[in-house]
């Protein structure tokens, strides 16, 4: 166990400093001013009540409004954790502050930040429908916890004799603000993000070993609990598909190919199946998307108009807070910026110099970015602003590319130095935002 500790101590000191910072991001933030929180948790206190799965209708409001049509298993999961808490004062933790809110606009100076009256019954130590929502929030961060262990074992996997590339990544994604926010809030994307960082690291394992039944096992179950987790998140299943038809093509393995396919077909049957059986019997569909977008669409933007907006792309990836309508200092974002674009030279460099191993390497990590890059644009088109959090189910592939692209332009010798250089000055501005920005 101490060789294991020693060899690992970056990813211990990581997620240390991670659990650490989203407790302070959790306590910085009122409850229900995270984004959407307020009816994710409504969701969460539903189920808890067993009052059972809500019938939506369309743009007609309610306590939960469009999470009411979401896949219930992260809402399950909090509610098994929380059933025992007294939250009686629910109610009285909703009473509306103002109705003039920005949400999703930071740039608005006029509108309100925050939604709710906050009073001290939030105060620490936590009670009753507080205790509740903060008690989702560490369970959440569990989860999260999660994301950044597993982002740290996909490098491990895919380029076992670079330790720093490793430790960078994990240091990618414990530090990134936005990241840490929505961690640090009740939100079904905390599941989501953690079946997202769980199907890269298996798909990664199945391309460099082979298919075998304990990994095949595994994705079978992530596709089952991704199908009742959140709706975007079904596009996993499509990474799936396509990673392990390619793998099993190199391979050539059809058999165990087809055996995959029956065994994640009959894991979404058999968890998920219930759930869309009673959206088609009570919404007609099996996906109630039209009645989601019913509460959330104010544009119709083309897909190129969507990529126009980059910077909001860009400032939605690494931080904005409380309803989509509070950022960091606007320095900051920049800074950022620089370290993508040289990423993305980096990572350029690295394929041409390694292009005999690259394509190895990196088509599992291109692959689950590239789609869960696309499937966020193309729901941007319609939604209130850039919502590049929902490409925090792919957020350990895409900072495994990014800490090999930084890294690739540095002499080996200084790799380590490098990497430690760098994450700290990541924690630095992820520990000092919940305490100057949020």
């Amino acid at each position: 166990m101490t060789a294991w500790f020693h060899k690992h101590s970056s990813l211990v000191v990581t997620v240390f400093l991670f659990y650490v910072c989203g407790l302070l991001y959790g306590s910085a933030t009122p409850i229900f001013e995270g984004l959407d929180e307020v009816w994710h948790y409504a969701m969460v206190k539903r189920i808890a009540d067993g009052e059972g799965l809500p019938i939506v209708k369309s743009g007609v409001d309610s306590a939960w409004r469009q999470q009411g049509v979401q896949p219930p298993l992260y809402y399950a999961t909090l509610a098994a954790a929380t059933a025992w808490v007294d939250t009686s004062d629910y109610i009285s933790h909703r009473i509306l502050a103002s109705k003039q809110l920005s949400i999703g606009l930071p740039a608005d100076d006029q509108g309100e930040k925050f939604w709710y009256y906050h009073t001290r019954a939030e105060d620490f130590p936590y009670n009753r429908t507080t205790l509740a929502v903060h008690l989702g929030r560490w369970i959440s961060l569990l989860m999260a916890t999660g994301v950044v262990t597993m982002a740290y074992a996909l490098s491990r996997e895919l380029l076992p004799d670079r330790p720093q590339v490793a430790a960078l990544t994990a240091a990618i994604v414990a530090f990134n603000p936005g990241f840490l926010f929505i961690s640090a809030q009740v939100n079904n994307d905390n599941l989501a993000n953690l079946l997202g960082a769980g199907t890269v690291l298996l798909l990664a394992k199945l391309w460099n070993r082979g298919f075998s039944p304990r990994l095949s096992i595994g994705l079978a179950l992530v596709c089952g609990m991704s199908a009742l987790t959140k709706l975007n998140v079904l596009l996993i299943l499509l990474v799936i598909a396509l990673s392990t038809s390619l793998c099993a093509t190199k391979l050539r393995a059809l058999k165990q190919f087809l055996w995959l396919g029956i065994l994640c077909i009959g894991s979404v049957a058999l968890l998920s199946g219930w759930w869309y059986f009673r959206n088609f019997v009570t919404y007609d569909s099996v996906l109630p998307i039209d009645i989601h977008r019913s509460f959330v669409t104010t544009r119709s933007l083309t897909f190129w108009e969507v990529l126009l907006q980059f910077w909001g792309h860009h400032t939605s990836y690494w931080g904005v807070f409380g309803l989509s309508n509070i950022i960091m200092v606007p320095e900051i974002y920049p800074f950022y910026a620089a370290g993508s674009g040289m990423s993305l030279i980096g990572i350029a460099m690295w394929s041409w110099r390694n292009r005999h191993i690259a394509h190895h390497i990196l088509t599992v990590p291109i692959l689950h970015s590239t789609i869960l890059l696309i499937g966020t644009l193309y729901w941007t088109r319609t939604a209130p602003g850039p919502a590049a959090r929902l490409t925090y189910p792919a957020i350990g592939a895409i900072s495994l590319l990014a800490a090999i692209g930084l890294l690739t332009a540095i002499p080996i010798r200084l790799h380590r130095r490098a990497a430690v250089v760098l994450s700290t000055v990541m924690a630095l501005i992820a520990f000092s935002t919940p305490v100057f920005v949020i």
